[in-house]
């Protein structure tokens, strides 16, 4: 942690703060000066008695560490792809991959990242697809992968081609997924 006057603020939901004593120091009431050789153990005081937290919480209401330091949580997860994203097909069928490897016309094998590549890294992507009427790949979006393949699964399903879907003698778009396999030689 820097060294220097530190400010803090502490939120637990369902409970008050009482008290943030640093050392001998009420954090609440007075700045906390903080050394390179400070070894202080932080002290939180929870009032208990005026809220209860669904499902239990914890007895006592002092909360201590040995350590204090200072991270920030990390970024949330992206959200999933919306059903907007396949708004050309929004009308499309959800088909099996098997029932869609049948139909395929087409299809390259993707590119090998040289990163992967170097650091021997293998894995698989799952990527959702969009495929018209005519059978021509429309929408593809990465379901769950390897982040050093995603790209380049990507690019290899949206060079594929399919026989048209028929459903009652009639061509459909279909929604399904591919698996692209990365795997050393």
């Amino acid at each position: 942690m820097p060294e220097g006057d530190i400010q803090l603020s502490l939120t637990v939901p369902g409970y008050t703060v009482k008290s943030l004593i640093y050392g001998t120091t009420d954090i609440t009431r007075e700045n906390m000066k903080v050394t390179g050789t400070d070894t202080a153990e932080l002290r939180v005081v929870l009032d208990t008695t005026s809220t209860t937290i669904p499902g239990g919480g914890f007895s006592g209401g002092i909360v201590t560490t040995s350590s204090l330091s200072a991270v920030a949580p990390p970024p949330p997860p992206p959200p999933p792809p919306s059903p907007a994203a396949f708004s050309s097909t929004a009308a499309a069928t959800r088909i099996s991959p098997d029932v869609a490897q049948a139909n395929l016309a087409s299809s390259v094998l993707p590119v090998y990242p040289p990163i992967a590549s170097a650091a021997r890294v293998q894995g698989s992507v799952v990527v959702q697809v969009g495929i018209s009427i005519e059978g021509r790949v429309q929408d593809v979006s990465v379901v769950s992968g390897h982040a050093l393949f995603n790209e380049a699964a990507l690019q290899a399903v949206r060079q594929r081609a399919y026989k048209p879907f028929v459903l009652n003698g009639k061509a459909i778009p279909v929604v399904t997924t591919v698996t692209v396999n990365f795997t050393l030689p």
